[in-house]
């Protein structure tokens, strides 16, 4: 009943205009102002371009000026066929000319495919992978990622690919051409490697020549354990282990998640889907983690964005400023099926900036140079752009995103291949503003299938079901009152505990029972239908086997209570319920504890003292009487 008030009350709250904080509105007066905005780089689909996919590999080289692109799918998130798609690009930024303002000149933009074997001399297709560049060793990396996605059966693989960064440069610009320009660093299956897997996070910092990875999921399991891959050594090595779906510390097991390193040793990640594979909980989820590659510690970020899935994390361009690390969060899928009330949408503009070391938040919309607008999207896949050294664009900083699913515009399989910089100076920091108050913050989680289940089973077996055992128990010399007051009890709990099962499969993307809640609430339920199918059937108070009943009746209901509960505690942990509906619950818990133990010890004082087997408490004996109570 506590939680049930608290999500009325969290309703009425969540109420109100979104926060943001006024950057300028114009592209021209954020350039001339030093501050973020949109500039297009590329349309959709140019001719001699790579098609409109999502979950692409995108990777920046700062020293030649080129992003590259490898894989995705065309799959517009939608059932049907599909290609998984295995191709390379290369755009040559230096080439780009302004035609006006905040407009590149369509004529400028050039991309190149590079040449290979898919499979051999260049990777298998995949999509929804881990990549970055590394400035250190030369090279762009792949790693990861789903080979066959909507065509059938799904190959989940762990092979490492190298891009080299000389030998498609050279094409680009002198056309000279080379045997290969991929090499495969590690097979699939190598030693110390994880599991193969898609919809993880990770990348590489690019003065290092370490890949990190973590999270991801491979149909069955969703993980969190992270890993790195050494570039020089070719080696893999494990940072942390999987984390229990029961721990506040830690990220739980997730999927079509996003992150990056925004220095050497640290990684931010935002969002995911955390429902099925092993887990459960919030399905997309507004939970951000930092992680430090040194020790394999997580520390978790203040909440602010959307939840969201298949969003873009990258780094902004410290590595020459000075100033502290940063990170932005953009796009993503927010209103998917296991979110029952979504209280705000992010604008398609918006970025949410994040400063590394503070914790801090900034929400705000950017504007947008020229007259083409940025659709809505999610899958688009983002990296940093630490420097222009040469062209019109020389000098220019910021992040990048490629493609994904768009919302809008003209495209009929809902799929782009349009790029899109966001400018951000290198020089500038991060407002210290108050955008993510904690109306804010509530508003940008909604309220998910997840949550409701939690608040149903909470009523079910944390009130109705306790109340009408209770009763049963301890208050049977109201006869018959106590029966109806437990029929009715009782029949109201299965009611709300069967609605809080059908929630579970309208929200769950991915159903599994191989993990200690999932198996917990099986036994609970298949218990409780055995003691209402029981009920409904029972011997009349005469009938011999009437003590058969009363034996299983009892045992049964109380397993099923105590399981119950415990079930409900780790349900707590596994919604990411925010602190005080964790102390709403445990607080409730322990009335209901105590309750119990306070009746039970009074029921059971009061049975000795009527059976004259507590002499403290018994009546004293009458001169003369000749019963004794002894």
């Amino acid at each position: 009943m506590i939680l049930l008030i608290a999500l009325i009350c969290s309703l009425v709250t969540f109420s109100g205009a979104q926060s943001a904080f006024p950057l300028p509105d114009t592209y021209g007066a954020a350039v001339a102002a030093g501050t973020p905005a949109w500039l297009q780089l590329a349309g959709t689909e140019l001719a001699g371009g790579p098609s409109a996919r999502r979950s692409s590999a995108v990777g920046y080289d700062s020293t030649n000026g080129l992003l590259l692109i490898f894989g995705g799918t065309d799959n517009g998130r939608g059932a049907g066929p599909c290609t998984v798609l295995g191709d390379t690009w290369a755009l040559d930024v230096f080439a780009l000319t302004f035609a006006s303002e905040g407009v590149i000149d369509p004529a400028s933009v050039r991309w190149v495919e590079i040449p290979g074997v898919e499979g051999s001399t260049a990777p298998e297709p995949r999509f929804s992978m881990v990549s970055g560049v590394s400035q250190a060793t030369g090279q762009f990396v792949i790693a990861t990622g789903d080979t066959k996605g909507c065509n059938g059966a799904e190959k989940f693989v762990n092979d490492v690919w190298a891009l080299d960064l000389g030998r498609v440069t050279a094409l680009v610009r002198q056309g000279q051409t080379s045997v290969s320009y991929w090499t495969k660093l590690a097979a699939n299956g190598a030693d110390g490697a994880p599991a193969g897997r898609y919809g993880g996070g990770g990348g590489i910092y690019p003065t290092s020549s370490l890949l990190v990875t973590t999270h991801g999921f491979d149909q069955t399991t969703r993980f969190s354990d992270a890993f790195s891959f050494d570039l020089v050594s070719r080696t893999w090595s494990k940072l942390a282990d999987n984390v229990r779906p029961y721990t506040r510390d830690k990220p739980h097991g997730r999927c079509l998640t996003a992150g990056d390193m925004v220095s050497p040793t640290t990684y931010v990640m935002y969002g995911g889907c955390l429902s099925g594979g092993g887990t459960g909980g919030p399905c997309p989820s507004w939970d951000g983690w930092k992680f430090d590659i040194t020790d394999g510690s997580w520390t978790m970020l203040d909440a602010c964005p959307t939840a969201r899935s298949w969003a873009g994390v990258a780094r902004l361009p410290r590595i020459s400023s000075g100033l502290p690390d940063a990170a932005v969060v953009y796009g993503g899928a927010e209103n998917e099926k296991n979110v029952m009330i979504q209280f705000q949408e992010s604008p398609a503009t918006e970025a949410n900036f994040l400063d590394v070391a503070s914790g801090s938040w900034l929400r705000t919309s950017l504007p947008v140079g020229g007259s083409t607008s940025l659709l809505k999207r999610n899958s688009a896949e983002m990296t940093t752009v630490d420097s222009v050294p040469s062209g019109q664009l020389a000098g220019l900083k910021g992040v990048i995103a490629f493609g994904g699913a768009v919302t809008g515009g003209s495209s009929s399989t809902g799929l782009a291949s349009d790029v899109w910089m966001m400018l951000v100076p290198d020089t500038w920091a991060i407002p210290d503003a108050d955008t993510c108050s904690a109306e804010t913050v509530r508003k940008n989680k909604g309220f998910s299938l997840a949550a409701l289940h939690g608040v149903f089973m909470a009523l079910s077996w944390g009130f109705f079901l306790q109340i009408g055992h209770f009763v049963a128990r301890y208050c049977r010399t109201k006869d018959p009152l106590w029966f109806h007051v437990h029929r009715v009890c009782q029949w109201g709990g299965a009611v709300l505990a069967l609605v809080g099962v059908a929630l579970v499969f309208a929200g769950a993307n991915n159903i599994t029972v191989n993990w200690a809640h999932a198996v917990i609430g099986v036994v609970v339920i298949l218990l409780m239908l055995i003691q209402v199918g029981v009920a409904s059937a029972r011997p009349h108070k005469d009938s011999k086997r009437r003590w058969m009943f009363e034996a299983q009746h009892w045992w049964t209901g109380r397993l099923a209570l105590v399981l119950a509960l415990v079930n409900c505690s780790l349900g707590v942990f596994v919604i990411l319920a925010p602190t005080w509906a964790i102390g709403l619950w445990f607080g409730w818990l322990g009335t209901v504890v105590l309750a119990y133990v306070v009746a039970e010890v009074f029921t059971r004082v009061k049975k000795l003292t009527l059976t004259g087997l507590w002499p403290s408490m018994a009546a004293p004996v009458k001169a003369g009487d000749e019963k004794s109570t002894v």
